[in-house]
């Protein structure tokens, strides 16, 4: 019989965290195994802006995501709830939209050039043992590690098994629902830039969506929690009101096959107590890696993820793994917090100040996309 492996870090999903967490344990020569359920990710798009950071990070993984960079934003329009105001501006810094799917793919095909191992199994169980932790899968494999990675999403198993509990608990989830009707092309001339439509939903950046033009291709979504309601039916109709008023083209009316809903868990990660278990470590959504204001969760997932990979490789070799785990928590924090949590003012106060202060129109934008503080 066949020896079992045992490999030094197991990640648990194949998303954008999951994929940076298994290109980060290659790039450091870890024996790295990624387990997750599903086919190529990118065989349903999903278009995000990406801060110039997290393609920073990735250089050093040997991924370049200008593969998956379909545009570049260098203006925002902001509207109000009424749709009867609304403000342009230029941002100093164009941020890249990407085809967040074909980065993933890119990341893991990268990780497997780098030594990773990839699996495609549904796991069912997750158990941490003396000194390691494992994973059952249907049909009855099974994995094990020194330790794991956990980035299997807003609906984590390994969050329900490790008992990953909030201060609170209470917040209803927050949904984004994307549709991108014709044709996406990567690989956009040099300069291609494209100007970003904010639809203010409410007075605190809680609910708001948005819409561009990638070439030919339309690109809408919106952002609400729960409590607003079915997200389907919010989208329909927001949409239906922002194209009345001329904000969004005719066009904005997909199918409902092209409309694509997830959970974004934004701002959670500030309201965990810890994001380690025993032998494991919680990033991207699994963690609540998304930012409180725009909803951005690539950039945070592939952050999350070097840090996480950076405190294995510490306690891998310690004599107590465990106790060099636990410095996670005090590094993301120290690293990511200011980045995710909501600018220091009051929105309410803030956003109807925008439509007559291009200034504050410009700090909001610096805010929204790159974490600014206000």
């Amino acid at each position: 019989m066949a020896k079992e492996t045992l490999y030094d870090i197991l990640v648990l999903g194949g998303g954008p965290a999951g994929a940076a967490a298994a290109l980060f344990a290659a790039a450091k020569g870890l024996k790295a195994a990624v387990v997750h359920h599903g086919g190529p990710a990118s065989a349903k798009p999903q278009v995000e802006w990406f801060h110039p950071q997290g393609a920073a990070l990735l250089v050093d993984g040997g991924v370049d995501s200008r593969e998956a960079v379909l545009g570049a934003i260098d203006r925002v329009r902001f509207v109000d709830a009424t749709c009867k105001q609304d403000v342009r501006v230029t941002i100093g810094r164009k941020i890249d939209i990407v085809d967040s799917a074909r980065l993933t793919d890119n990341m893991l095909a990268r990780a497997e050039e780098k030594g990773a191992d990839r699996f495609g199994r549904r796991v069912t169980a997750i158990r941490a043992h003396e000194k390691t932790v494992s994973l059952a899968t249907d049909g009855g494999g099974h994995f094990t590690g020194r330790l794991l990675i956990a980035a299997d999403g807003a609906r984590s198993l390994a969050s329900q098994c490790f008992e990953l509990e909030g201060e609170t608990g209470t917040a209803p989830p927050t949904f984004c629902c994307q549709a991108v009707v014709g044709t996406l092309q990567p690989r956009p001339r040099p300069g291609a830039a494209v100007e970003l439509t904010l639809l203010l939903d409410s007075d605190d950046l809680s609910r708001f969506g948005y819409g561009f033009l990638l070439g030919t291709a339309l690109v809408v979504g919106t952002v609400a929690s729960a409590s607003s309601g079915d997200p389907r039916t919010g989208f329909r109709e927001a949409l239906t009101r922002w194209t009345r008023a001329g904000y969004l083209p005719a066009e904005a009316n997909p199918a409902e096959e092209l409309v694509d809903i997830r959970e974004v868990p934004r701002g959670l990660a500030l309201e965990f107590d810890t994001h380690v278990g025993k032998h494991v470590l919680f990033i991207g959504d699994a963690g609540g890696y998304v930012t409180a204001v725009s909803h951005e969760g690539l950039y945070p997932a592939i952050w999350s993820a070097k840090l996480a990979v950076d405190a294995c490789v510490a306690a891998l070799p310690s004599k107590h793994p465990q106790d060099a785990l636990i410095e996670f928590d005090s590094s993301w924090r120290r690293e990511m917090a200011d980045y995710l949590r909501p600018p220091n003012s009051d929105l309410r106060f803030l956003l109807p100040l925008i439509f007559s202060n291009k200034r504050m129109a410009e700090k909001l934008a610096e805010a929204f996309f790159f974490g600014v503080n206000l």
